[in-house]
């Protein structure tokens, strides 16, 4: 397994608690990370603790004490691996049997806001989405949260919109496109 796969599970998994309270009797942290290693089981011991040391050493996660309790926080640094990795990652999940509804995401967004709008049509058709114009863009798979991510993170949310509708408003065309039919 290599450790930037361990690392982006352990970042992952910080990621959707945000911080990561572990109570403990006694000051080992060994003992404190066992209870997180056995939540992250397919990875080896200590390619988890090679890894979380170093997610350390870089100030991607901070642990500190609260009491009795050891916490581990997911740091700024650590917050923007996590949010890289889910770009990467990011990918519409087809249904098994097709709603036959499409999506239409459409956009206007600032001159200003450039980059964003470049990055985000070319995140939109690396995900699956075919331009019907420069700011339309269409699916026919659900997609919304993934929409919401991207305009959250590219900061573009005013100048985006997602409509959803049925494909007997729609030519034979997209559905040829898509492989529907």
């Amino acid at each position: 397994m290599k450790k930037s796969e361990v690392m982006k599970a352990i970042l992952y998994s910080f990621g959707a608690a945000g911080i990561v309270v572990i109570a403990i009797a006694v000051p080992n942290a060994a003992i404190a990370f066992q209870g997180l290693h056995k939540s992250l089981g397919k990875y080896e011991k200590n390619q988890f603790c090679r890894s979380f040391n170093y997610l350390k050493r870089k100030k991607i996660v901070g642990i500190g004490k609260d009491g009795d309790r050891t916490i581990i926080k997911l740091l700024d640094k650590g917050k923007e691996r996590v949010i890289k990795f889910r770009l990467e990652d990011l990918k519409l999940t087809p249904q098994k049997k097709w709603d036959e509804k499409f999506r239409l995401v459409f956009f206007d967004i600032p001159e200003k806001y450039r980059y964003s709008r470049q990055i985000f049509t070319s995140k939109l058709r690396e995900i699956g989405f075919l331009p019907i114009q420069k700011s339309a863009w269409i699916c026919p798979h659900p997609c919304d949260d993934e929409i919401e991510f991207l305009v959250s993170i590219y900061e573009i949310r005013p100048f985006v919109r997602i409509v959803t509708f049925s494909s007997r408003e729609i030519e034979r065309y997209w559905q040829e496109k898509f492989k529907l039919i």
